[in-house]
């Protein structure tokens, strides 16, 4: 049964593919597959507290933020506290798909929002290599997904970028926040060719430049206090 928050954990767990794959230490799955990404990994938030929050762990930053930014606050240190009761009230944590709710996953699923995101910020500066190609595939087809998880995970990775899909799929600005704090969590820092893929999904969701600054804080001062963690 699709699971798009199982694939959100095992995307962020481990150290770097490339190294799994050497030592076949827990398959080539064991280093995430976004490392594989030219050394990626989900840096400005710990790998330890998006898999035990997953879609949560996003959820709750881009909640902060929208708070800060709607009450002119300075970026919280503490890791966001927000019960899921609170982020499903404000709307920034949609309705669990897949294996919560029995159901084939929906193209607004947050979870796979918010994993397209990540994965295509990971994409963004165009470096992966034939190599890295085959530890991708490799990780895809070795780990503890089913078919239809699979499939999603080959689209994501094999195919091009496509914000405008993305965005489309976007109902409502909180899930457009998720979505982009999910992006910039991926990146650190961004180079010039992420901050033009960050720059056009901004544009592509219609947030505001106020709105994408405050998510952007938000990732940042809370990072070291998640990695702590």
């Amino acid at each position: 049964m699709f699971d798009a928050n199982k694939i959100l954990k095992s995307l962020t767990a481990g150290d770097s593919l490339g190294m799994a794959a050497k030592t076949g230490a827990g398959g080539a799955l064991a280093g995430g597959l976004i490392s594989a990404l030219g050394g990626k990994k989900p840096k400005k938030i710990a790998r330890t507290a998006l898999t035990s929050g997953g879609l949560a762990a996003i959820a709750g930053l881009a909640y902060q933020a929208w708070r800060n930014h709607e009450q002119g606050k300075a970026p919280s240190s503490a890791p966001p506290a927000a019960p899921e009761s609170e982020l499903r009230q404000a709307g920034f944590l949609g309705e669990a798909g897949g294996a919560a709710g029995g159901k084939a996953p929906s193209a607004a699923d947050p979870a796979l929002l918010i994993l397209t995101s990540m994965i295509y910020a990971a994409r963004a500066d165009g470096e992966v290599d034939a190599e890295e190609h085959r530890l991708i595939q490799r990780g895809i087809s070795e780990g503890d997904f089913d078919a239809e998880e699979k499939a999603f995970l080959m689209d994501a990775f094999g195919k091009p970028v496509d914000l405008n899909a993305l965005a489309g799929k976007v109902g409502s600005p909180q899930a457009a926040m998720d979505v982009y704090t999910a992006a910039y969590a991926v990146v650190d820092p961004p180079s010039l060719p992420e901050r033009a893929h960050l720059d056009m999904l901004r544009a592509r969701l219609g947030l505001s430049e106020g709105v994408t600054q405050a998510i952007e804080a938000q990732v940042d001062t809370a990072a070291p206090q998640l990695t702590a963690g």
